[in-house]
């Protein structure tokens, strides 16, 4: 198959598993009767939180997964909120208030995360941070649009999370403080060809997530590049959801013979992939996205050469030493410290709407809302992470860092900011 070839059918098989994939979603407006489940459907998986009547606070909430696929994400999202809620604390009130965050621990299906906004809605919450999947923001996105509450993201990375790129028409309320898979997915093509020499890519890609799917189009289109006559190449391998033998893709692959194996897909699937490769002699270099940061990746036995992966944030200095402190553990690259500098934005903003007053904080919360909107719009923020500004989607400046990985040691490969 050649590369145009190669591309264009990436491009036909992504598109049909993506119609396949919105045909089965809900698209209603996620009123509150929408977000909890009918008769046919299990009942949401949402941790109860314990809510008084109005004590004068400023309620934000934070709504991130603890059980199932993104339970671990999900729960180091919530560490980084609950670390920057104790620093907002120690600094003192917002104009007179106090912040109080709620949390929110749910399941890792949409319907659970919109029964989540739902009951933070209904609390007053001012604004939501989360989610930490696409999955799981596209649903919330179109929660905070209808029923205008403002949501920040931290890892969210599919690319119209914040606007629609066929209409051009902005998420108003949606903003998060990560790169999209476009950037990282151009920034690992680059990090292929201009570092590591390659000029040949195999990419084995998960058809069913719009994670995999989106990462893995724009790494071939990045790779290949603009240029009829370049020599470049890629092949392209599919896997069904819950696949756990690689072994027919790997063969074709390594009868190929590429310089990398780009798998934009989770540590899980990683880390499985890496060890069935080794054993059928795979010698490509492995390549992964953001998804591949995790103390787990690899445990199953660890590639014999370097791998790289992308992330948001390489986790160095005071945060990561105070995560430790705190929690007793590594943070996972930069999901903690995004989630940290999501609220923190949120908090900034809320100096800058101004002092508010009860009755702007429960009958007229809308109001509040809308004007909160405004100033996240507007917001410089000086976050963990570096300086938060978001451009007319809702989207910061472009950020990103290749680790490299070898024998069990992880180092900063590149800097996005470098380039």
């Amino acid at each position: 198959m050649n590369r145009h070839a190669a591309a264009s059918l990436l491009g036909v098989v992504l598109g049909l598993a993506m119609t396949i994939g919105l045909a089965g979603c809900d698209r209603s407006l996620p009123t509150s009767d929408a977000v909890r489940a009918s008769e046919d459907e299990p009942a949401p998986l949402v941790d109860p939180v314990e809510v008084g009547p109005f004590d004068g606070t400023l309620r934000i909430a934070s709504i991130f997964p603890t059980y199932g696929r993104f339970a671990l994400s999900g729960e180091e999202s919530h560490r980084g909120v609950r670390l920057a809620e104790a620093d907002a604390r120690s600094r003192g009130t917002i104009h007179g208030r106090e912040v109080e965050v709620l949390y929110y621990r749910t399941g890792s299906s949409p319907v659970d995360v919109r029964s989540a906004a739902d009951r933070a809605f209904d609390a007053g919450a001012l604004a939501i941070i989360g989610c930490n999947a696409s999955r799981l923001s596209i649903p919330l996105r179109e929660f905070a649009e209808v029923r205008g509450i403002p949501m920040v993201s931290n890892v969210s990375t599919v690319p119209d999370l914040t606007w629609n790129s066929e209409t051009g028409q902005n998420y108003e309320f949606v903003f998060r403080v990560c790169h999209s898979d476009s950037v990282v997915g151009e920034f690992l093509a680059d990090c292929a060809r201009d570092d590591l020499a390659a000029s040949s890519a195999a990419v084995l890609y998960d058809v069913s997530r719009p994670y995999s799917q989106g990462l893995a189009r724009v790494f071939t289109e990045a790779f290949l590049g603009d240029d009829p006559a370049s020599e470049l190449s890629v092949e392209t391998y599919g896997f069904a959801p819950l696949e756990t033998n690689f072994s027919r893709q790997l063969r074709a692959i390594r009868d190929f013979d590429p310089d990398v194996l780009f798998i934009p897909g989770s540590f899980t699937e990683a880390s499985l992939i890496a060890v069935q490769a080794e054993e059928l002699g795979v010698r490509a270099t492995l390549l992964g996205g953001d998804s591949w940061a995790n103390r787990l990746l690899f445990k199953r036995g660890a590639p014999s050469r370097p791998v790289y992966h992308a992330d948001h944030w390489f986790s160095a200095g005071p945060f990561r030493e105070r995560y430790v402190e705190s929690y007793g553990s590594e943070p996972d690259g930069g999901r903690a410290a995004l989630a940290y500098d999501a609220l923190g934005v949120v908090l900034h903003a809320l100096e800058n709407v101004g002092p508010l007053s009860d009755r702007l904080l429960t009958d007229d919360v809308g109001h509040t809302r809308a004007r909160l909107r405004v100033a996240i719009s507007h917001a410089v923020f000086e976050g963990v992470t570096g300086t938060i500004a978001f451009d007319e989607h809702g989207d910061p400046p472009q950020q990103g860092v290749i680790v490299k990985i070898h024998k069990g040691e992880r180092t900063l490969f590149k800097d996005l900011g470098d380039r």
